[in-house]
C-alpha cells in the first residue's frame, strides 16, 4: 500500500512548513520544521486549535480566507501572522491545493506555510524609501519651481530636457514647445549664431558655459538675461547639464545708460577743450 506523504520522514526533512487538513479543513498533520517553529506538538493546534498561533488581529481574516477557499475549492495564497517559538509574530504566506476524488470532492487538503517575514520588511523598507524619496522629489520640484530664474536641464547633444515654472510662465508656452531646440524660437534672432557657437562649443570642450542673450518673453518683448550652466555626470555615467537664465534687463539698461552717459561726458570734454584751444587768448 501507498504510504501517505505526512507519514513520510522525508517530509520532516523539507526547509519548510507542511501540513495537512481534512475535507473539513481540521489541520491533523503538521512535519518537523512546523512544529519546531512554532514550538509546539500537534495536540496543541491540531483541529480548529492551529488558529491560536496566528495573531489575534489575523485570525478573523484568515478564517474568512480559508473557508471562501474550502467552499469554492479554489487555491490562493494568504497571508497572515503566525507565532513563532520565541512569542515573535513573523509574517508568513500559506498555499494550499485540494485533493479530489473522482466526482471532484475534496478528501483533504495539504499545504506549506513559508516566513516571509525577512521579504515583507525589505519590501515594507523599500516603500517606506520609495515614499521617502517621492516626497523628496516633491519637494525639489516645488523649490525649484518656486525659484524667480529660468531653471533648466540639457541632454549632453544641448537640447533641453526639463524648463521650470519660471520658464514657462515668462515664455507663456506649454513646455513641449519649449523643450528639446524650441528654446531657440525664443532667442532674439540676432543673437542666436553667437550663443548657439559659445554654446556648442562649451558642450564639446568644457564642464561649464556663459553666456548672455534677449529671450522673448509672454509680452513680446525680448529681455536680457545672464546664462550659466555646469556639465554634470552622475555614477551611471550619464551626462546632463543643469543651468540658470538670468533677467538682467534692467542691469543692461543700467550698464548702456552709463555707457552712454560716458560716452556723452567724453564728448562733452572734447567739445570743450576744441572751445578752449579756439579761443584768442590765455584762458
Amino acid at each position: 500500500m501507498e504510504q501517505e506523504p505526512e507519514t513520510d520522514p522525508i517530509i520532516d526533512l523539507i526547509p519548510a512548513m507542511v501540513w495537512s487538513a481534512t475535507s473539513e479543513g481540521m489541520l491533523d498533520f503538521a512535519n518537523q520544521h512546523f512544529l519546531d517553529f512554532i514550538g509546539a506538538p500537534l495536540e496543541e493546534i491540531s483541529g480548529e486549535r492551529f488558529y491560536r498561533i496566528f495573531h489575534p488581529d489575523d485570525t478573523s481574516h484568515l478564517a474568512s480566507e480559508w473557508h471562501e477557499i474550502m467552499a469554492s475549492k479554489n487555491a490562493r495564497e494568504v497571508e497572515g501572522r503566525l507565532r513563532r517559538a520565541d512569542g515573535q509574530y513573523r509574517c508568513c504566506t500559506l498555499r494550499q491545493k485540494p485533493r479530489l476524488d473522482a466526482e471532484g470532492n475534496v478528501l483533504k487538503w495539504y499545504g506549506v506555510v513559508l516566513d516571509i517575514e525577512d521579504r515583507k520588511q525589505a519590501e515594507n523598507a523599500l516603500k517606506e524609501t520609495k515614499t521617502a524619496l517621492a516626497a523628496s522629489e516633491e519637494n525639489l520640484s516645488l523649490i525649484i519651481n518656486s525659484l524667480p530664474v529660468l531653471v533648466w536641464s540639457a541632454r549632453p547633444d544641448g537640447s533641453a530636457d526639463f524648463v521650470n515654472k519660471s520658464w514657462l510662465d515668462y515664455a507663456g508656452l506649454p513646455a513641449d514647445q519649449i523643450l528639446d531646440w524650441g528654446f531657440l524660437e525664443l532667442y532674439h534672432p540676432d543673437d542666436i549664431p553667437g550663443m548657439v557657437d559659445i554654446w556648442k562649443k562649451d558642450l564639446e570642450h568644457s564642464d561649464h558655459t556663459i553666456l548672455k542673450g534677449r529671450i522673448r518673453g509672454a509680452d513680446g518683448r525680448y529681455r536680457w538675461f545672464y546664462f550659466s550652466g555646469r556639465k554634470l555626470v552622475d555614477a551611471n555615467g550619464v551626462v546632463r547639464w543643469f543651468g540658470v537664465n538670468i533677467d538682467i534687463e534692467d542691469l543692461q539698461r543700467a550698464e548702456n545708460a552709463l555707457r552712454e552717459s560716458e560716452a556723452a561726458l567724453r564728448e562733452s570734454e572734447h567739445k570743450l577743450n576744441l572751445i578752449i584751444n579756439t579761443i584768442p587768448a590765455m584762458a
